[in-house]
């Protein structure tokens, strides 16, 4: 259950640590330039080939409306996360290196309301996030190739939204294990690269949560069905969680 004060007290403190500017201002200017270099990536390529005495029309076709979101997933799944990670990898451990955890505990504030209310205060910040990046990605993909709308959009846009929620659930107990800023950022990146390496794997790949990104590319292609990515979000839904309540049940048998 969420602590509604300390929800509160945990979101001006996103203010006062300039996150609220921070992640939406990076995600804001994925969302912009990602069609942009759909768009116009062939023109910075083209010199280059040419350069190099490669007719340019053998390698390069004209780009389409589903360049742009490859483009969009990609530079998410590759940076976006990460910058996710770094936002929140100290989200638990900084409180505890300074001390100010046991103010916060002796206030009424149970440890799993702790936990708890910090996973979710994160998650807004995330969503809201990703809502400004996706509507700036619509909005300037429309101007580049006058459609922004494919079939199944939407359920694309929540399956990279949910792989969000839950790097932020493994990041969330990546701190709280972790006794540094240091080994919650080591933690939180290894949770990243284990993600990201499961969806390379034969017979998991399908079931990790790795796997949404790619598999929202796949609906907007035609090549997955709406479908095949239940099991994968149930087990992603599962997971979050599980890592939730792992902090939490983690982080009463701390001594602080």
């Amino acid at each position: 259950m969420i602590n509604l004060t300390f929800f509160k007290k945990e979101m001006k403190e996103i203010v006062r640590t300039h996150k609220i500017i921070v992640l939406p201002a990076i995600l804001l200017f994925f969302g912009l330039l990602t069609p942009m270099l759909a768009k116009y990536m062939n023109k910075i390529l083209e010199p280059m080939l040419k350069k190099e005495g490669i007719d340019p029309g053998l390698l390069l076709k004209e780009p389409v409306l589903t360049d742009a979101y490859a483009q969009f997933f990609e530079t998410f799944i590759q940076m976006g996360l990460i910058v996710v990670v770094l936002i929140f990898m100290g989200i638990v451990a900084d409180e505890k290196v300074k001390g100010s955890v046991i103010l916060v505990l002796t206030k009424s504030v149970s440890r799993s309301q702790f936990i708890i209310s910090k996973f979710f205060a994160s998650v807004l910040l995330f969503t809201f996030s990703f809502i400004l990046s996706t509507v700036a990605f619509s909005y300037y993909t429309y101007i580049l190739f006058s459609k922004f709308m494919l079939d199944y959009t939407i359920l694309s846009f929540f399956m990279l939204w949910l792989l969000g929620v839950f790097l932020i659930s493994v990041t969330v107990f990546a701190s709280t294990i972790s006794k540094s800023h240091i080994s919650a950022a080591v933690t939180g990146f290894a949770g990243y690269a284990l993600t990201m390496a499961l969806s390379a794997v034969p017979y998991v790949k399908d079931f990790s949560p790795g796997i949404l990104g790619d598999f929202g590319l796949q609906i907007l292609a035609g090549t997955k069905t709406a479908q095949d990515t239940v099991l994968p979000v149930i087990i992603t839904v599962i997971l979050c969680v599980i890592f939730v309540a792992g902090s939490a049940t983690v982080f009463k048998k701390q001594e602080l």
